[in-house]
């Protein structure tokens, strides 16, 4: 029989944001992961372009020291497509590490 063994990560994605403050984010929730599948299917470019920003705005809102993020479109969208792609990949790379199939 195989059992699912899960673990709850202990390390957050760390962030310095504009301000210099440091930012520990959440890991990403489902709303989240839809919106990147959902970036990827756009043909739109402006769609293409208020998705990035919208999806690294809720990146960054999901902070454990609860600080909002309005105004994000004074990053570049080089800076977001990089926050997003490196969350992501930190988190995936969690996720890998720490379930095991015994």
């Amino acid at each position: 029989m195989e059992m699912l063994d899960l673990t709850l990560q202990k390390e957050l994605y760390k962030i310095k944001w504009v301000d210099g403050e440091v930012l520990k984010l959440n890991p990403p929730t489902q709303k989240v992961y839809n919106r990147i599948l959902n970036m990827q299917n756009q043909t739109d470019e402006e769609e293409m372009l208020e998705s990035v920003y919208e999806t690294t705005k809720e990146i960054i809102n999901n902070n454990t020291s609860r600080k909002v993020v309005e105004n994000i479109t004074d990053l570049s969208l080089d800076t977001c497509l990089l926050v997003v792609k490196d969350y992501f990949d930190f988190y995936t790379k969690q996720m890998n590490e720490s379930v095991v199939f015994q």
